[in-house]
């Protein structure tokens, strides 16, 4: 409201905030009476603000629009449960913001962000159609398949028929290869009954593509010429080429195959062993805790089996984290004599150190060090202002299976899926029934990171028809009638060929430095996969289920 005659209203639309000007008394009246988020007409003439009127905190602040004719279009209630212009909306608990999501979305924060999606997509798409790609839509609605996630599953109603949601369209990707489409894409919906995380949703967007005769490294170049073009256009700072380092590399120096080498804190592997036997790894505390005298965190929960974790400062030993060992036990039993020889290895150093006794243990010791390293980043990104740097990296050379304990026993499973090559050099050691072999396989494998986070992956895939069906049924153990239509696209004379995924939800919430995928998401779901907005999921009349030949027990 302004002087006695004359209202001031701010008018938003999906463009910004404008302010309205009117001494007629009509429209006065109209525009006192409306409630807020109301819908209206302004017709009117655009000019300066007078100096005193000035607002330097707006886009628009330097004009207004003189009202000369205003429309009500539409009245909103009067006791809507949620304003997304209220200054109060930032207090606001997350389950009403999502309940309200199509209210919150007015909002010129979630209005930027979706457009910068549609901005980013369309250049990833212009890109790809310069590269000779062609956009072709898979089907959403498969079969179950034992892939990896859990899936979710479609009732039809032709009874004890159910169809599942893509997980991803890996395998029509591949179909597409063997009928002669050479160069795919597609921005792909994807559906995972996992739990949801701050990368992670129940339903997601990926990029998603493949090539025919191809290389692990020609598709990698493809993608960072495309994430090259893709940053330059929206003037972010990066480091190119991207660096490449293997998946040992990355578990060797950071504990984990997806490390933000922003952070610093690489391991020191110490030369001499404790009582040489029990290995030790560190990486020292950084400077900013030590100057701040900030205490460091350790609220991460680990499971260790064998080894153990704790800071090392001024001579003082903190045990963090205890799985026995050789080390723990002199720790409990000998300690004075045990941090005197800690003190000849470590010397002055200020440092987190892990150990472990066997090579078994080696990766489990490293990727709780790796946790510990990453909880305490956060205080590192904000104190270098790590937030305006991206590193981007390659990480190439993973392991192709692994073994797990199961039922009382132990099998081999695939590390990423079922349908990634070996290195050439490794193919032999696929016909291997020693499981130590086979887990030294490494796979024709490559994910893109980005400041710590999993930006997608990808990998070449078996063209060989013999081979897929040797590691679905000798080494996986697996039934392969659910991959049956694949199999007899492989022996159709399917071409070499591979591809990648990338996260577009992961991509945009890194390029708009949110914290979660949510915030980049039109609609969401919640942590727990709950629609508030919409109800879903919903339960089903009898009826209903009766039809799909359901019961609930």
């Amino acid at each position: 409201m302004g002087k006695v005659g004359v209202v001031f209203v701010p008018l938003s639309d999906a463009t910004g905030t404008t302010q309205v000007v009117t001494d007629n008394e009509e429209h006065r009246e109209v525009l006192q009476s409306l409630p807020t988020e109301s819908v209206v007409l302004v017709e009117g003439v655009v000019s300066d603000r007078p100096g005193h009127n000035l607002n330097k905190d707006m886009s628009t602040g330097d004009i207004e629009v003189q009202a000369k004719n205003i429309k009500i279009l539409n009245k909103s209630s009067e006791s809507l449960s949620f304003y997304p212009f209220s200054k109060a909306g930032g207090n606001t608990t997350e389950e009403m913001r999502l309940r309200e999501r199509c209210l919150e979305i007015r909002r010129h924060q979630l209005q930027n962000i979706l457009r910068f999606r549609s901005k980013v997509s369309s250049i990833i798409r212009q890109y790809l159609i310069s590269e000779g790609f062609i956009e072709v839509e898979t089907p959403t609605l498969f079969k179950p398949t034992p892939e990896g996630a859990r899936e979710y599953l479609v009732p039809t109603r032709e009874k004890g028929k159910f169809y599942s949601l893509a997980q991803s369209p890996q395998q029509f990707k591949q179909l597409l290869m063997v009928g002669g489409v050479d160069r795919y894409f597609q921005f792909a919906r994807c559906y995972r009954d996992e739990t949801s995380r701050v990368d992670r949703q129940p339903e997601f967007t990926q990029i998603d593509l493949e090539m025919s005769f191809t290389s692990a490294q020609d598709l990698m170049s493809l993608i960072e010429s495309m994430m090259t073009q893709l940053l330059k256009s929206l003037d972010y700072k990066f480091t190119a080429p991207f660096p490449v380092m293997t998946y040992r590399e990355a578990m060797d120096d950071y504990g984990s195959d997806k490390p933000d080498t922003r952070l610093g804190m690489k391991f020191n592997w110490l030369s001499e062993k404790f009582k040489d036997t029990s290995t030790l790894v560190a990486f020292d505390i950084p400077k900013e805790f030590l100057n701040q005298k900030k205490g460091l965190s350790f609220d991460t929960s680990v499971e260790m089996s064998n080894g153990i974790i704790f800071t090392y400062r001024n001579g003082h030993v903190n045990v963090i984290a205890d799985g026995g060992g050789v080390l723990s036990e002199s720790i409990i039993n000998d300690k004075e004599n045990t941090i005197n020889k800690l003190k000849e290895i470590l010397g002055d150093r200020d440092c987190v150190v892990t150990s472990f006794d066997e090579e078994k243990h080696k990766d489990s010791a490293l990727d709780n060090l790796g946790k510990f390293r990453i909880e305490n980043g956060s205080f590192l990104k904000e104190t270098k202002e790590l937030h305006s740097q991206f590193e981007l990296l390659w990480v190439t050379g993973f392991p192709l299976f692994e073994e797990e304990e199961e039922g009382g026993g132990t099998v081999i499973k695939s590390v990423h899926h079922p349908f990634t090559a070996p290195v050439p050099e490794h193919e032999e050691l696929m016909y291997s029934t020693d499981a130590n072999q086979l887990t030294k396989i490494v796979g024709q494998q490559y994910d893109l990171v980005v400041n710590g986070w999993e930006l997608g992956g990808g990998s070449i895939r078996i063209h060989n028809p013999l081979l897929q069906e040797h590691v679905f049924e000798n080494i996986l153990k697996a039934e392969t009638t659910s991959f049956s239509h694949l199999i007899k696209g492989l022996w159709s004379g399917c071409p070499p060929h591979g591809g990648i995924a990338l996260g577009l939800d992961r991509l945009i919430a890194l390029l708009c430095n949110t914290k979660t995928i949510k915030e980049v998401i039109a609609f969401p779901k919640s942590l727990q996969g709950y629609d508030a907005m919409c109800g879903s999921p919903a339960t089903l009349t009898d009826d209903q289920l009766l039809e799909y030949h359901l019961k609930i027990n």
